[in-house]
C-alpha cells in the first residue's frame, strides 16, 4: 500500500478525556476539521468512543465512512451505539486474575521481579470501521 493510501490514524486516550470538556472539544474539532484530519481514530475505552461517536454527528462526519472508530474493553456501551462499535475483547476477567495474582505475589515475596503476562485479547470487528476514503475511492469495486 503506498503512504498516500495509508489512513491516517489519531489515539484518545481516556486518562485524558473523561468527557469532552471546552478545552478538548475545540482541540478534537480542529483535529477533526483540518484538510489532513484523521480517517481512524483508536480510543482507550468504549465510552469515550460513544462519546467521539456522538461528537462525530454533531460535526456532521459520518462514522465510519468519514472517520473509523476502534475502542477497547468490549462493553455494552460497543454494542449499543450506532453503528456499532469495532472493539477489542480484553477478557476483563482474566485480566483481573492476574492482576490479583501478580499483587498477591508480590505483597507475599517484595523482591519479587515485575513479571509481564499478556493476557488473551481479540478484535471484535462490528460497523465503525471501514477502508480510509482513498482507499475505497480509488478502488475498482
Amino acid at each position: 500500500m503506498s503512504s498516500a493510501l495509508r489512513p491516517k490514524f489519531a489515539f484518545l486516550h481516556s486518562a485524558a478525556v473523561s468527557t469532552l470538556n471546552d478545552a478538548y472539544e475545540g482541540a478534537l474539532k480542529t483535529l477533526l476539521t483540518a484538510p489532513d484530519h484523521p480517517t481512524a481514530m483508536l480510543v482507550s475505552d468504549d465510552i469515550l468512543a460513544v462519546v467521539l461517536e456522538q461528537f462525530c454527528g454533531k460535526l456532521g462526519l459520518r462514522v465510519p465512512k468519514d472517520l473509523s472508530i476502534v475502542s477497547f474493553n468490549n462493553s455494552l456501551f460497543s454494542r449499543i451505539t450506532s453503528p456499532q462499535l469495532t472493539t477489542v475483547d480484553v477478557n476483563p476477567y482474566q485480566l483481573g486474575m492476574e492482576a490479583a495474582s501478580q499483587t498477591i505475589n508480590h505483597i507475599e515475596n517484595p523482591n519479587l521481579l515485575a513479571t509481564k503476562i499478556i493476557v488473551p485479547h481479540k478484535l471484535i470487528p462490528r460497523e465503525s470501521c471501514c477502508p480510509p476514503p482513498e482507499v475505497y475511492s480509488n478502488s475498482i469495486f
